[in-house]
C-alpha cells in the first residue's frame, strides 16, 4: 500500500469481509475508515506514507489488545502522534518506520 487510494481499496475489502463476519463492527469500522481519510486528506501528499505507518501501527495495537476497538481514538491518540503528528518520531514521507 502506496498511497490513499491504495489505502482505500485494501480497506474497503477489508472492512466487506469483516462485516459479512461480524456484522456487528460495522459501525466501528466505517468511524474508523472516516478517521483515516481525514488524516489523509488533512496533510500534504508527502505525509501520506505516514498516515499509512500509523494505521498499521494501530490495527496491530488493537490486535494486541483485547480492550480497544479501532474507533478508541482517545485511548489510542498516542499511536496516531507519534507517526501523524508534525512533531511525532515517525512524521516522515517514508514508508519504513
Amino acid at each position: 500500500v502506496q498511497s490513499r487510494t491504495d489505502w482505500t481499496e485494501c480497506w474497503d475489502m477489508y472492512e466487506a469481509f469483516v462485516i459479512y463476519l461480524f456484522a456487528h463492527r460495522a459501525s466501528e469500522l466505517r468511524r474508523y475508515r472516516t478517521h483515516v481519510l481525514g488524516l489523509f486528506s488533512s496533510r500534504a501528499t508527502e505525509y501520506h506514507a505516514a498516515v499509512i505507518q500509523a494505521d498499521i501501527a494501530m490495527r496491530s495495537e488493537v490486535a494486541l489488545r483485547n480492550d480497544l476497538a479501532l474507533d478508541d481514538f482517545q485511548d489510542l491518540i498516542f499511536v496516531w502522534q507519534r507517526f501523524v503528528d508534525a512533531r511525532g518520531a515517525h512524521a516522515s514521507g517514508s514508508t519504513t518506520p
